[in-house]
């Protein structure tokens, strides 16, 4: 017997695009799409659009992604297969901040548009150091957590006087105070993870409130 197959409704995942689209917004993906497929369906990124401090939330797990990487140097492995629920936030260029968790008072993002930002005073942003900081054993980590620069900053060099010590912060470094020495890479990943969701998730928190006033 002849059958006839009529689709009524092709499956389809939503996705968030929020940030420096062009138009933010859910949007419904069908089949396969990747990062870029899914930014050109909102719209493109505007102009304001911060390419190197953008990520995707997906099931409470923060996807750094270096859009200046993918469309400037062609690094492929950032242009993800999206997924359905994904969240894709773009930030604003002026949006430059550095995170600071680990052994300090009140882990936090510290926003510096249009200043220099040293580590002396991004420390005293977030609460100054617990009792139990190593001091001399500062890490900023720059350039994602992929492949970082890991730069070791002693702040008892800085209390000291010693100011070539307090480095100039660049947009999106973290800056982590560890209790003790730290090793391997893996150990401060597991270590800073936590944080790092938290304060992202508070980032995008407060952009669906203020789109929505």
């Amino acid at each position: 017997p002849k059958v006839d197959i009529q689709i009524i409704k092709y499956a389809s995942r939503d996705v968030s695009l929020l940030g420096e689209v062009e138009n933010p917004d859910v949007i419904y993906l069908r089949g396969k799409t990747t990062l870029l497929e899914a930014i050109a369906k909102a719209g493109g990124l505007t102009e304001k659009a911060n390419l190197k401090g953008a990520y995707i939330i997906r099931k409470n797990r923060i996807i750094p992604i270096d859009l200046y990487a993918l469309m400037t140097e062609g690094d492929l492995r950032y242009n993800v297969e999206v997924r359905r629920k994904d969240i894709i936030y773009i930030p604003n260029v002026q949006d430059q901040r550095v995170y600071v968790v680990g052994e300090v008072r009140r882990p936090t993002i510290v926003p510096f548009a249009g200043k220099i930002l040293r580590v002396a005073e991004a420390i005293a942003s977030a609460g100054d150091f617990e009792i139990s900081a190593k001091r001399s054993n500062i890490k900023i980590i720059r350039g994602g957590l992929e492949k970082p620069t890991i730069i070791t900053v002693d702040f008892n060099k800085i209390t000291d006087g010693d100011l070539g010590e307090n480095i100039a912060l660049y947009s999106e470094d973290i800056v982590y105070v560890p209790a003790s020495f730290v090793g391997e890479w893996n150990r401060i990943l597991k270590q800073i993870t936590p944080s790092l969701q938290t304060l992202m998730f508070g980032v995008t928190l407060d952009y669906y409130i203020n789109r929505n006033r």
